[in-house]
C-alpha cells in the first residue's frame, strides 16, 4: 500500500485513505454463513461436518466475585487464540475483495484501509464514496458491525489542511496521522512522528539499562541491548527507513548513548563503539533487512503481493551479473527515488552474483555480512 502511495505521489497524484473499524469482528461471525462461504469454496460434506461440530456446542459464563452466571452457548464468531480462528475470520472476510471496484483495498485481518490513488482530487473522492458505500453494504449484509463514526481518513500531501467526506449522513474528518498496524503514517509520508515515537520509547529504556548496568556483565547488558533497545527499530523497518537525513540522526544518537551504555564506553566516538561492539549502524541493520526482502520475493518464498513489488528483469544478453531487478521509473527524489521499491531494486543489481545465488535466506544473510560493505553501494541520502 506504501508503495502505491510513493508511486502515485511520485506521478503528482492525489492519494486518499481510510481505515475502517469493526466492533468485535472476531466475535459477530455467524457460523451458518461461514459454513455457507466454506461450501461455496469447495470444502466437501465432511468437512464441514467436522468444522460445524468444531465451532457448535460452546458456552460461556459471567463470574462475579464467587457467584456464576447461567451457561449462555455461543452462536457467534470464532474461537479467538486458536490456530483456526484467524484463519476461518480472513475465509469469512476474503469476498469483501470482489466488490472494490473503483478503489483498493488493503487487509489484515480485521484492519482494512480503503485508498484510492488517482490524478484529480474529485476522481479519488469519486473513488472512495463509492466503494465506501458498497463496503458498507457488505458489512451489513455479512452481519459484521463497521463504526463509521470511529472511520480515520488520511489524505496525504494536504499540509495539514483539515477536510471531511461524508457517507450515509456519517461525517468522516482527515487526521494529520494514523496508526496502522504498529506504524504511523503520517499525511507526508516523512514518517517522523514514527520514528520520533521509537526514539522516545528506546531512550527510555536505554535510561533502564543505564540504571542497572553495573549490576550486569557485558554478555547480559548486550542481551537487553539487542532484545530490549534494538528490537524497537527492527519492526517494519523497509516501510519507514528512507526517511530524511536529520530525522535518522536522531536513530542514531540512541544508538550511540547505547552503545556507550553497553561497553561502559563515554569517551569513544561512534565509529570506535560500533568496532568494539562489533555492531552495525540502524541504518545499515536496515538495509540488510531490505535486500532479504528482495531476495525472498526473487526466490519466491514471500507472500505472491511481495513477489510482485519486484519484478526480475530480463537479460538477452550473457553478461557477468544477470540476475537483476528492473529499476522502476522515478521523478522525484522524495517519493520516487527513495521508496524501498526503487532502492530495492537499485541496491540489489550493486550486489554480487555469488551472493544473490545463495541457496537459503540464512547463507544469504551471512554472505552480505561476511563480503560486503553494504554502505559503500548505497547511494541514498542518508548514505551520502
Amino acid at each position: 500500500m506504501i508503495g502505491q502511495w510513493h508511486q502515485s505521489f511520485d506521478r503528482s497524484g492525489k492519494v486518499w485513505a481510510v481505515l475502517m473499524d469493526l466492533s468485535k469482528a472476531f466475535d459477530c461471525i455467524d457460523h451458518k454463513f461461514l459454513v455457507a462461504k466454506l461450501k461455496a469454496y469447495g470444502l466437501d460434506t465432511k468437512s464441514l461436518e467436522l468444522l460445524k461440530c468444531y465451532l457448535s456446542n460452546r458456552y460461556q459464563r459471567t463470574k462475579i466475585g464467587s457467584e456464576f452466571s447461567e451457561w449462555l452457548e455461543i452462536t457467534l464468531g470464532v474461537p479467538q487464540g486458536s490456530i483456526l480462528g484467524p484463519l476461518l475470520f480472513n475465509i469469512f472476510i476474503n469476498d469483501l475483495f470482489l466488490f472494490i471496484v473503483k478503489a483498493s483495498i488493503c487487509n489484515f485481518a480485521d484492519d482494512n484501509t480503503l485508498h484510492s490513488c488517482a490524478d484529480t482530487l474529485e476522481e479519488v473522492i469519486s473513488n472512495l464514496k463509492f466503494d465506501l458505500e458498497v463496503i458498507l453494504d457488505w458489512f451489513s449484509n455479512n452481519y459484521l458491525a463497521a463504526n463509521p463514526g470511529k472511520f480515520q481518513m488520511l489524505v496525504l500531501g494536504n499540509r495539514n489542511i483539515p477536510v471531511e467526506i461524508t457517507v450515509r449522513n456519517v461525517t468522516i474528518k482527515s487526521t494529520n496521522s494514523v496508526e496502522l498496524l504498529g506504524i504511523t503514517i503520517d499525511n507526508n509520508l516523512s514518517f517522523e512522528i514514527h520514528i520520533n515515537q521509537l526514539c522516545s520509547k528506546a531512550r527510555s529504556r536505554v535510561w533502564s539499562l543505564n540504571r542497572i548496568r553495573t549490576y550486569l556483565n557485558f554478555d547480559q547488558r548486550k542481551l537487553i541491548f539487542n532484545a530490549y533497545i534494538m528490537s524497537i527499530f527492527n519492526y517494519a523497518p523497509i516501510i519507514w527507513m528512507f526517511c530524511n537525513k536529520t530525522t535518522y540522526q536522531e536513530i542514531t544518537k540512541v544508538h550511540k548513548r547505547a552503545l556507550r551504555i553497553l561497553l561502559c564506553d563515554f569517551r569513544n566516538d561512534y565509529e570506535v563503539l560500533l568496532q568494539n561492539a562489533k555492531c552495525k549502524t540502524v541504518h545499515e541493520i536496515h538495509l540488510y533487512f531490505l535486500l532479504c526482502e528482495v531476495y525472498k520475493s526473487e526466490n519466491k518464498l514471500n507472500p505472491k503481493f511481495m513477489q510482485q513489488i519486484y519484478v526480475t528483469k530480463k537479460i538477452k544478453f550473457n553478461f557477468r551479473n544477470k540476475v537483476l531487478m528492473s529499476i522502476p521509473k522515478a521523478s522525484s527524489v522524495r517519493f520516487g527515488t527513495q521508496s524501498f521499491l526503487f532502492r530495492g531494486s537499485l541496491l540489489w543489481n550493486q550486489i554480487p552474483e555469488n551472493i544473490k545465488l545463495q541457496s537459503s535466506v540464512e547463507s544469504f544473510k551471512s554472505s552480505l555480512k561476511e563480503k560486503l560493505n553494504i554502505t559503500n553501494i548505497c547511494l541514498c541520502k542518508i548514505c551520502i
